[in-house]
């Protein structure tokens, strides 16, 4: 915080310094930023870029040039220490004008390599005239072949068309050519185009840099003459872009040839008329390029039923941009009956197609036809979210067609609202597969939950027989209180039918509020075997999958099944429940069935489990755990595993 603080305060000091202070100023920092400690060079580099910064504003050229001027004059005097003049150079490279030229010419002559490149990038942004003329001169001069490189491009970045002869004598170096050859097609004047030209078949990136320069001066001259010498593709591919603005029928040659990369220029150029018109002439990769840029519904039509499986592919795909109602047949019967790759194309254009009346060709298709054709279309209905097709598929629900009712149950789970919950239920009842997945899911999304219950209880009175199960089972996927407390008042009915009904239905319930009536089910007098197992089971269950439950209150619970269960086999699953908790409360809890001679040997196995479980959460209850199963000493085996978990680190 200091640090910033110092930085802030020393920024606000540079900007509001004066032009006659400069010298001063930069002599003041040139001992901090050569300092031998690395880090303490931030302050007064980050000090010395906010001067240069506050200097060079719009309308500030006073102060720039006298900056300039004071941090040239330091670029090149030797006794300043060579980290404070590599920045200083670093910051004449955004400030610099005429008045720097001079010395970082010199610059690129010191045999310090660090400070000799800053001078050259300088230079390289340095708009005056005379900063190309300092490149052009040390270039001359010669060097290796990294420093020519750098000298080349900054003469080419420069767009200095006086360096043209003196660039162009390096086509032909191995190591410098390269270089030469993006400079020239930078620079594209006409000596540089002809001396491109010249080594066309010898320089490797003399194509590449005549591209460019065509493409820069969108010369449809330099374009032709490559398009038509070139034999390397995105040569032509890059030529062929700057001539079809001229040249109609390079497009067409194009399109109709068998070069991909031209296909696809020519393809996303062309007019889509002129690709209409061509169509059925291209070759199958072509047609694919061009279905993509097409803005009209027949074309895609017409290739749907092309031999090609990449042309069908292509025109499924166009008909999510231009398709209307009469794309949809040909989508359904390709999403129904295609090909892997038509299915993928076809089913993701039907969900997203909005041409002209295609919505409700969709729910036309979903009506009547072929069960696969109906299928694919009310998947389609589902994918689109088209909620007002709910009422409609809930008549295909109740379909003779097996396929039919599947899927339209499938696509009313995503779609469906309470409103669907009525014939929902009905479908359960008849027994569709699907239906109690499909209410499950629309249950659940329900914004009233308390009147989904009232609903189906006032339906559970009004029924009787299977048909009472049926909905006390409806009762357990929906969940909530009003539908708890009636499959809680049927299961202490009279009747044994609708009492074995409503204790598997309470059984099913996914929340942990069941565990209640759960428990007085198992400990109830003269209870079933049955119906105390079913219930112990389902407290188990809720035991391990409601995390979000106190522990406490699924530690109680669990003694409270472990009490009420008869066999051992339920006290061991029991336990099992219980070792799944995660909590001190557990532990102690099994601690004390370690106690119990009936019990320690499933308690020990729990109390080893838990151990494990809690090794990284809370060591002391892991370790209080094992030491217990030790201590009791109940078989070599517990006693070899509770030393196993104590090593544990």
């Amino acid at each position: 915080m200091k640090r910033i603080v110092a930085i802030l305060s020393i920024i606000l000091l540079a900007l509001t310094a004066n032009a006659v202070d400069f010298t001063a100023q930069v002599n003041e920092l040139i001992p901090k930023l050569a300092a031998e400690d690395v880090g303490s060079r931030y302050e007064p580099q980050m000090q010395l870029q906010a001067i240069a910064a506050n200097a060079s504003k719009p309308g500030h050229e006073t102060e720039r040039a006298a900056l300039g001027a004071v941090l040239a004059a330091k670029a090149v005097d030797a006794s300043v220490p060579q980290p404070a003049r590599v920045w200083i150079v670093r910051q004449i490279e955004y400030i610099g004008r005429g008045e720097a030229v001079a010395s970082l010419a010199s610059l690129l002559g010191s045999p310090d390599a660090e400070l000799r490149e800053c001078a050259r990038r300088a230079l390289e942004k340095n708009p005056d005239p005379k900063a190309a003329d300092s490149l052009r001169e040390a270039l001359q001069k010669g060097g290796d072949a990294a420093w020519k490189i750098g000298l080349i491009r900054s003469l080419g970045e420069k767009r200095d068309a006086a360096s043209t002869r003196l660039i162009a004598a390096s086509l032909n170096d191995p190591q410098v050519g390269g270089a030469a050859a993006k400079a020239l097609g930078q620079i594209a004047s006409p000596e540089a185009i002809q001396a491109l030209w010249s080594v066309i078949n010898t320089q490797p990136l003399a194509a590449e840099s005549l591209a460019c320069a065509a493409s820069r001066l969108n010369s449809s001259e330099i374009a032709a003459r490559l398009y038509r010498q070139s034999n390397l593709s995105p040569i032509r591919a890059a030529a062929l872009s700057v001539l079809a603005k001229t040249d109609p029928k390079a497009l067409e040659e194009a399109l109709l040839g068998n070069d991909l990369r031209l296909q696809k220029v020519a393809a996303e150029l062309a007019p889509p008329a002129t690709l209409v018109a061509l169509l059925p002439k291209m070759p199958s990769s072509a047609k694919v390029f061009a279905l993509r840029a097409i803005d009209t519904e027949k074309p895609a039509l017409d290739c749907a039923a092309d031999a090609d499986e990449s042309v069908r592919v292509a025109a499924l795909e166009a008909m999510l941009r231009v398709g209307t109602a009469y794309s949809v047949p040909l989508l359904i019967k390709a999403a129904a009956s295609g090909s892997e790759a038509e299915k993928v194309a076809a089913i993701a254009s039907l969900a997203r197609i909005n041409g002209r009346g295609a919505a409700e060709a969709i729910l036309r298709q979903a009506a009547e036809g072929e069960s696969a054709a109906r299928v694919a279309a009310i998947n389609a209905l589902a994918a689109r979210a088209a909620k007002a097709s709910v009422p409609a598929l809930l008549q295909y629900a109740a379909d003779s067609d097996a396929a039919v009712s599947k899927a339209a149950l499938q696509a009313i789970a995503k779609l469906g609202s309470d409103e669907s919950l009525d014939n929902l239920v009905k479908l359960v009842l008849a027994g569709r597969a699907g239906a109690k997945d499909a209410l499950q899911a629309v249950a659940n999304r329900s914004a009233d939950k308390s009147a989904v219950g009232r609903k189906l209880a006032a339906q559970a009175q009004a029924t009787s027989g299977p048909q009472l199960n049926g909905i006390l089972e409806v009762m357990a996927l929906v969940g909530g209180t009003e539908a708890l407390d009636t499959v809680v008042k049927f299961a202490s009915s009279s009747s044994d039918d609708v009492r074995d009904g409503a204790i598997r239905a309470l059984c099913q319930w996914r929340e942990f509020v069941a565990v209640r009536p759960l428990l007085e089910v198992a400990a109830a007098p003269n209870v079933k075997l049955t119906h105390q197992v079913l219930a112990i089971q389902a407290v188990c269950r809720l035991i391990r999958s409601v995390e979000s439950e106190p522990a406490q209150a699924r530690v109680e619970a669990a003694l409270a099944a472990l009490k009420a269960a008869s066999r051992d086999q339920e006290k061991r699953q029991v336990l099992s429940a219980l070792a799944s908790i995660k909590d001190r409360k557990a532990a102690d809890a099994i601690l004390k069935l370690l106690q119990d001679p009936a019990l320690k040997t499933d308690a020990a196995h729990a109390a080893l489990s838990l151990a494990d479980a809690l090794q990284k959460s809370d060591r002391n209850s892991a370790r209080k755990l094992a030491e217990a199963v030790k201590k009791a000493d109940i078989s070599p085996d517990l006693t070899h595993k509770a030393d196993e978990s104590l090593k544990k680190k």
